[in-house]
């Protein structure tokens, strides 16, 4: 883990806030599509897009600094970070209706 530097942090707090947000908006969205209509995914372009923008955001180093972030415990405790987990995005993006999706990006 890295050792938090609060000056730093806190510049860049309200860029990740709103940030996480609208990737946890994304992978809402992804994982109830996934689990009610996952034929939808390949044939929805919002549904692409987000599975497209939240597969970048994994592969950026945006993800990383945001977890980060959560881990030295400066995001707030009532902010909903389900995409910050290590596990839930990388089993989201594997699932075999959004790889299908990425694979033709």
């Amino acid at each position: 883990m890295t050792k938090p530097n609060h000056r730093t942090g806190k510049k860049k707090l309200p860029e990740a806030l709103a940030r996480v947000s609208h990737m946890e908006a994304l992978f809402d969205k992804l994982t109830l599509a996934l689990r009610n209509t996952p034929e939808r995914i390949e044939k929805d372009a919002e549904l692409r897009a987000a599975a497209g923008e939240l597969a970048a955001y994994q592969a950026s180093g945006d993800w990383l600094r945001d977890y980060e972030l959560d881990e030295q415990g400066m995001l707030p405790a009532d902010l909903k970070r389900g995409v910050l987990s290590q596990d839930t995005l990388y089993e989201l993006l594997c699932s075999p209706e959004i790889e299908a999706v990425l694979a033709e990006m």
